[in-house]
């Protein structure tokens, strides 16, 4: 069994516990509140699922009013309901936020995470080739008897290694610019309203 499927079940008995209870509790009393358990239970799940568990609990607070209507005599019952109902589509708009953040941070991380990769590929390759060009020269440097030609030579061939790398480091820092590695992240604008 995969955890999902276990926070649903326990979603779904939390319901389940609570009508129950509710059923056998005289009305009047604020059991309706425990149905944000389930909201709770089912924080990280789908938007369906947080949506599913509001509406379900939704319906049962009004089918409890509902079985009682007749012996219901004070309106505190209603307002306790509506209370409890108004509790938990806050806490559901609350999740489904919460589900929308957390889905765009993990976007946002994973993007960044393909940036990284995409720039060590090309750091690998680029700066690979230069730098072992580079030990190459300085081994035929480490040579005694080098001719002052050999060493005219020498730096010659060195010119081009060291242009590679500083034309890659200037590569690697407008990628970073142009994916946004080394600035912080543009924040989203905000939109109207609490949600």
């Amino acid at each position: 069994m995969n955890n999902s499927f276990l926070t649903r079940l326990a979603a779904a008995l939390s319901i389940i516990i609570v009508f129950v209870i509710d059923y056998h509790i005289p009305p009047g009393t604020a059991i309706g509140v425990l149905y944000l358990t389930s909201i709770t239970i089912v924080f990280n799940q789908k938007k369906r699922v947080i949506l599913f568990c509001s509406l379900v609990s939704t319906f049962l607070i009004l089918l409890n009013v509902y079985l009682f209507k007749d012996i219901i005599h004070d309106n505190s019952v209603y307002y306790d309901r509506l209370l409890s109902i108004f509790g938990i589509w806050a806490s559901c708009l609350i999740a489904l936020r919460y589900r929308s953040l957390s889905e765009r941070h993990n976007n946002y991380k994973k993007k960044r995470i393909e940036m990284v990769e995409e720039m060590l590929f090309i750091t690998n390759h680029k700066v690979r080739q230069s730098i072992s060009q580079i030990q190459g020269l300085n081994i035929l440097l480490d040579h005694q008897g080098s001719s002052e030609q050999e060493l005219k030579e020498i730096s010659i061939l060195l010119k081009q290694p060291v242009q590679d790398l500083d034309d890659f480091t200037r590569e690697l820092t407008r990628f970073m610019i142009e994916k946004e590695i080394i600035t912080q992240p543009k924040p989203e604008p905000q939109k109207s309203g609490c949600f």
